[in-house]
């Protein structure tokens, strides 16, 4: 499935260049993983047409495929394995063989050779290099199909797309140096600042990502989803003016009521004033704005009774994540003795991986009355927070309490983080074996176990 979806990708432009019987019959095999065949096939071809750009192409995508065919996988050492926010392992990272990209490498220049006009290939090669994270020929590529093709935007976001492989081949670090090249490279494309703020959002770095979209502010004029995004980045980080701001750019431009239905929601939150929101609801089109619409109606329903059963029922509608922050804000200010808004708040910031803020909203939890598996979980988000901001010594002694939880989660997680696993003492290779022998194996057991086997070799 992997090397059939990257050839598939390939191929999408290579309709304008390509002869169609020979790409057509090649892929087949490919496809069909006949490798040998496909081989055999265009062989033939170059042995009657030997300058056949075509067939020769087609061979690197031989190569490459049947080389992806045995690449293994293995789970990375992400913040994002790591987090405590989910139980489940999302990253990884696939190792290369050198010298497959050297092959692909080979024979794919060599086509550039007969024909340098054919920037498919070019895109070929940029998908490869992104592989492996070769920043320095791939730049080069893009540069190059730069000079070759029209620097529209949506070319610019469909050469993002090497930038977002290597970040998930490579590492953020290195994703990102290529976003900042390409950045350099189109300093016209606003949007693209705003796709670089997002991912710095989603890395969780704040600072990063505020700088972008500053720096993406500062045009005249910004596409819809800029603005958007800008928006709920503002949001749900808690910046209310700055995302009222952005949307009342976007209604300016695209002559919308983003900006009516948020400043409601501002003066909700603030002092539970519901003219605007009401408003909002006899004026907007339901269709046109479905979530804000609902939203605004289930408000206008509850009134000044907004409680915690309000909240809930409200937050049980899944209401989109960049509203929930005034939902949060409300209840707290209604129920201003209750601690169960506020550390709840808390675990939504560190969804965010906003820990600075977590830190403060879930230290309410040590007031609040909770069941015990409320209460472990409360505190393994809170030992995470405290970790996330370099408050290590309270944040170990909340997970030394937690590697007696009764929840595996729990236990094993606390676990990981108290091991120190840049530590390479025969101490710690020992603590890591026996967290990876647990059982019932959570994530947190199988990286522990790759931490491992990385010291010590296979079991």
């Amino acid at each position: 499935m992997r090397s059939s979806l990257f050839l598939l990708s390939l191929l999408l432009s290579l309709r304008l260049w390509a002869q169609p019987d020979v790409v057509a019959q090649a892929t087949q095999f490919i496809v069909a993983k006949e490798y040998a065949k496909a081989n055999r096939y265009l062989d033939s071809v170059l042995k009657k047409q030997k300058r056949n750009v075509d067939a020769l192409m087609m061979k690197g995508n031989v190569v490459l495929n049947a080389a992806l065919d045995t690449t293994q996988s293995v789970w990375l050492f992400s913040t994002e394995n790591e987090s405590v926010l989910h139980s489940e392992l999302r990253d990884k990272k696939s190792t290369y063989d050198p010298r497959m990209l050297a092959q692909v490498e080979a024979i794919w220049l060599k086509c550039l050779s007969w024909d340098k006009r054919r920037t498919d290939i070019r895109k070929g090669l940029c998908s490869v290099y992104s592989l492996y994270g070769a920043q320095q020929p791939l730049l080069q590529q893009i540069r190059r199909i730069k000079q070759q093709q029209a620097a529209d935007d949506e070319q610019v976001y469909s050469l993002a797309t090497y930038a977002r492989k290597v970040k998930a081949e490579v590492g953020f670090r290195e994703g990102m140096q290529v976003y900042t090249s390409l950045a350099a490279l189109y300093p016209q494309v606003a949007g693209l600042r705003c796709d670089i703020a997002s991912e710095y959002f989603y890395q969780g770095d704040l600072k990063s990502c505020f700088q972008w979209l500053d720096s993406c502010s500062r045009f005249s004029r910004l596409d819809e989803t800029s603005l958007l995004n800008g928006a709920f980045i503002y949001s749900q980080l808690g910046y209310f003016e700055d995302a009222l701001h952005w949307l009342q750019r976007y209604d300016t431009t695209y002559q919308r009521s983003m900006s009516v239905f948020y400043r409601g929601l501002m003066n909700f939150a603030e002092d539970g004033n519901m003219t605007q929101l009401r408003q909002f609801v006899q004026q907007a089109d339901s269709n046109l704005y479905f979530e804000e619409y609902k939203l605004a109606t289930r408000l206008l329903e509850a009134d000044t009774a907004f409680g915690l059963s309000t909240f809930n029922a409200c937050m049980a509608t899944n209401p989109p994540e960049w509203y929930q922050p005034f939902l949060y804000v409300r209840t707290m200010k209604k129920n201003a003795t209750a601690c169960e808004p506020m550390y709840r708040y808390g675990m939504y910031q560190n969804r965010l991986r906003n820990f600075s803020a977590a830190v403060q909203l879930l230290a309410e939890g040590a007031n609040c009355t909770m069941t015990e598996e409320q209460h472990q979980l409360w505190l393994l988000q809170y030992a995470y927070a405290l970790h996330q901001t370099n408050n290590h010594p309270m944040a170990h002694s909340y997970f030394l309490q937690l590697t007696e939880s009764p929840i595996p989660f729990c236990r094993q997680a606390a676990t990981y983080f108290l091991i120190n696993r840049e530590d390479t003492s025969d101490k710690t290779t020992e603590a890591l074996y026996r967290l990876s022998q647990a059982q019932p194996a959570t994530k947190y057991a199988v990286l522990a176990q790759q931490h491992w086997m990385n010291r010590r070799g296979p079991f």
